[in-house]
């Protein structure tokens, strides 16, 4: 998974999350969806593995954990979920548009 070391790099992901079926307002105050210990109730799941992870994956000894972000969010920093949902969105759209 891209490292990103401060918010500025990982503003590349926010950038993502903006427009995703998945994570639009995931981060937003205004959207805020926080259970009482502050943790996000309703997220998406790559984005929150990236918040809670991010440092830990250059450890050394977390060759895997490293492995397994890495499928998320590859690390050029393109989220691979968001890939997925939109093509699934932009199939559905067409397909909708097909219909009529």
């Amino acid at each position: 998974m891209a490292y990103f070391s401060n918010a500025t790099e990982g503003g590349t992901l926010d950038a993502q999350c903006s427009d995703c079926p998945m994570g639009a307002g995931w981060n937003d105050p205004k959207q805020s969806r926080l259970f009482k210990d502050e943790r996000p109730m309703r997220c998406c799941p790559t984005a929150f593995v990236q918040l809670l992870y991010n440092y830990d994956q250059v450890d050394d000894k977390q060759k895997k954990l490293r492995e397994a972000m890495t499928l998320l969010v590859n690390d050029d920093g393109i989220c691979e979920t968001r890939k997925i949902l939109v093509e699934i969105r932009e199939e559905q759209c067409q397909q909708s548009t097909n219909e009529t």
